[in-house]
């Protein structure tokens, strides 16, 4: 009835706003659930609203996993890492769906910009340095400009002086950075 078109109107609404901010080419980070926001609606890997490639799916250990984690920064071109290549972030995480299932066989993999890393800094999916159990240690993925950039880790929670790292603070200056440029 009208209800069921009024809701396909308001979805095709937003998708074009979405679709045209995409177009603006302006920078959006997901942190947590907003990683997930962006994965469900297409947005990432491949800016393609409506078409869902990626699932952040239940932790491998089935439980809230909330705990202090090592990111290594992949050399993948991505504003909010540019210059950060090679170095080991710290960050907390806190998710219980948070492991990526790339659904798109035979399509080209995400630019991975985050791997969980061990203390060596060696790309892993052990538990615990893995947290929820994700492929090839995949903690953030962008799309393919750089701009659009998805985490599970929190860097929000990881950038005044009294958390027990600032490394999340180097993405916020490079957004400043870029805005400024």
């Amino acid at each position: 009835g009208a209800g069921r078109i009024f809701a396909t109107s308001l979805v095709a609404q937003l998708r074009d706003q979405l679709v045209e901010f995409l177009a603006a080419r302006e920078p959006i980070l997901g942190v947590c659930n907003g990683f997930q926001v962006l994965t469900e609606a297409g947005i990432l890997p491949g800016r393609r609203p409506g078409q869902r490639s990626v699932a952040l799916i239940e932790n491998q250990s089935a439980r809230f996993e909330d705990r202090k984690v090592r990111l290594l920064v992949s050399g993948v071109k991505c504003m909010w890492t540019e210059g950060l290549a090679g170095q080991i972030l710290h960050m907390p995480s806190a998710h219980a769906e948070g492991r990526p299932l790339f659904c798109a066989a035979g399509t080209t993999p995400p630019p991975v910009v985050f791997h969980y890393c061990d203390e060596q800094g060696r790309c892993t999916m052990e538990y615990p340095c893995n947290p929820n159990g994700a492929p090839d240690g995949v903690a953030g993925i962008a799309d393919e400009t750089g701009l659009v950039l998805g985490l599970m880790p929190h860097p929000e929670r990881a950038s005044l002086p009294a958390q027990y790292s600032q490394d999340g603070l180097k993405l916020f200056k490079n957004l400043v950075r870029w805005l400024k440029g």
